[in-house]
């Protein structure tokens, strides 16, 4: 790492208007001051967040955008629009030399917090339309700032000439074989056509109508930013596919495989959540992006893009691997990456973030242990896309306790030791702990077991594998703690309320300890501001405590 020596050269000392509003850069920049850890994967920052602003600016997962890029670490960097400091704290711990521009003073001043003791970081507040541009840097990043171009660069210019000016500028401060890393929504990303509200501007259906209002941030289509770029002078190209969206990126898809063949669908998460606003559900997303999949446009409508872009002859690195899965709602010794390298033959890994291969948690009195690897590739489909299929139809309840029925004799197969605990349920292999359904894959008459992550320490009751697998797969679908204490009844008579209840706790203590309870904060605090009242607000949250988990995996995915 190199400490910067001189500051950017501006025209003049303008800055630009951009806020979260007052209130809330206070409290993150208050927050910010008040944590020791202020790294890109802070524990500690992420117990701090309260509301959406703070969630973008504070959360964990932000920096997965640029992750897959393997950014090059003797990099000399130049970040347009740091905010408060999410990305550019990551390419600092990256780099060798991050040069930072932000337009509003608060946030810059956010920014220089979020990086402190990073000596090869600077950050400046300012107008980046009066940058003395420079051809010095390897990488330009600009992460979620060229949407704003027609408002903030060139606001007297058409819209889409404004993002042009604004590209031109970027690439005037390249080295000859730099690169412009560049992350935007998909004006055509599938969420927006299922009900999700336009990210800038909050009106549905903004981007796919072409920005009919005045006065608003743009993106782009795929065809529309790749031909944007070959204008700018950024012919050379590599398009990333990202989802939920670029912001908090778990899933991002290369161009290399064929999408279709690999299913690249089952490496998606959806429905896709909004924590900002309140949004429509217009059909089932998990079933639209299967169909997407199949006709081979699952990339084209990717809810954001990620682009590498080069001028002259240097070509951005081509990746040799298909998706990448990120895990990063979990403490950080847990978190991992799951990579799919189509071959042949295809092969999936698993590797950790952080630490070593193997890492345990201890969960209520089981210890959790985690081994992460490599495995083959398997063909199928997901049951839980099954079960979404069979919902759209007047036999779900059926479909559910056939498979249901089937699960449990496919678990005894797989899993089972051909003996039983002290009240008669039979036992599993300690691998059997992470079969639920969305790691089920159907082909014909087989059965894939896949993604076995998490290992017991001791042989598990085929009673709690089934308990767990239906609250994590069917209480979204509207089956709760009843009907799950009553199907497994069916299967075994001898099952009863104590034992339910022993499963439940056990359930939540393995969920805490490898992935955390969302706050309920982040659900509640756009409802007319009930997170300022403190009275209101215990009442709420001794409520949530007490909120059954079927109703609460239903307020997560609905709300």
């Amino acid at each position: 790492m190199y400490p910067i020596t001189r500051p950017l050269q501006l025209r003049d000392n303008s800055t630009v208007s951009y806020t979260d509003g007052r209130t809330p850069e206070r409290r993150i920049l208050q927050a910010m001051r008040s944590a020791d850890d202020v790294r890109a994967d802070s524990d500690e920052l992420m117990s701090l967040v309260h509301d959406w602003p703070s969630y973008y600016h504070l959360g964990v997962g932000r920096s997965a955008i640029l992750r897959p890029l393997e950014l090059p670490a003797d990099a000399r960097v130049l970040e347009i629009g740091a905010g408060c400091g999410a990305i550019t704290r990551y390419l600092g711990e990256q780099c060798a030399q991050v040069e930072a521009l932000e337009g509003t003073p608060v946030r810059a001043e956010i920014a220089d917090e979020r990086c402190r003791g990073l000596d090869n970081v600077s950050i400046q507040a300012g107008d980046f339309a009066q940058l003395v541009a420079e051809p010095v840097y390897d990488l330009v990043v600009v992460v979620g700032v060229l949407e704003y171009a027609p408002i903030y660069f060139a606001p007297d210019a058409p819209p889409r000439e404004a993002c042009l000016a604004f590209l031109r500028h970027t690439v005037e401060c390249l080295n000859p074989s730099g690169q412009l890393i560049l992350a935007i929504e998909n004006r055509l990303g599938a969420k927006y056509w299922a009900g999700f509200p336009e990210d800038h501007t909050g009106r549905l259906f903004e981007g796919i109508h072409g920005y009919p209002a005045p006065d608003t941030p743009i993106t782009f289509s795929r065809a529309g930013l790749s031909d944007l770029l070959t204008e700018s002078g950024l012919a050379k190209q590599r398009f990333y596919y990202c989802f939920p969206d670029y912001h908090f990126a778990t899933t991002v898809l290369s161009d290399h495989g064929d999408e279709a063949e690999l299913a690249l669908n089952h490496w998606v998460d959806a429905p896709f959540q909004s924590l900002a606003r309140m949004r429509q559900y217009l059909f089932d997303e998990t079933l639209a992006t299967a169909s997407l999949c199949r006709a081979g446009l699952l990339r084209e409508f990717a809810n954001s893009f990620l682009v590498a872009a080069s001028p002259g002859d240097f070509e951005p690195p081509e990746p040799d691997w298909t998706v990448k899965k990120y895990q990063m709602r979990r403490p950080e010794p847990l978190r991992a990456v799951t990579t799919l390298y189509p071959g042949p033959p295809p092969v999936v890994t698993k590797e950790p973030l952080h630490g070593g291969r193997v890492y345990r948690v201890g969960a209520g009195d089981l210890t959790i242990e985690q081994r992460l690897g490599q495995a083959p590739w398997r063909p199928g489909v997901p049951l839980t896309l099954e079960f979404n299929r069979a919902k759209l139809t007047d036999q779900f309840d059926t479909y559910v306790r056939d498979t249901l029925d089937c699960y449990h004799r496919r678990l005894l197969e797989s899993f089972g030791l051909g003996r039983n605990d002290p009240d008669g349920f039979p036992l599993l292999k300690p691998g059997a702990l992470d079969s639920l359904f969305s790691n089920v894959l159907v082909d014909g008459d087989d059965w894939h077991f896949i993604d076995e992550e998490w290992y017991a320490d001791r042989p598990l009751p085929v009673d709690f594998v089934l308990y767990r697998c239906i609250r994590f797969c069917l209480y979204h679908h509207g089956w709760g703690e009843g009907r799950c204490r009553r199907e497994i009844r069916r299967l075994y008579p001898e099952y009863g309320r104590r034992r339910h209840r022993t499963n439940r706790r056990l359930a939540d203590d393995i969920q805490e300890a490898t992935v955390g309870n969302m706050n309920p904060k982040l659900i509640l605090s756009g409802l007319q501001g009930l997170s300022r009242h403190r009275l209101l607000w215990s009442v709420l949250s001794k409520a949530w405590a007490r909120t059954p988990a079927w109703l609460r995996a239903v307020i997560r995915e609905r709300v």
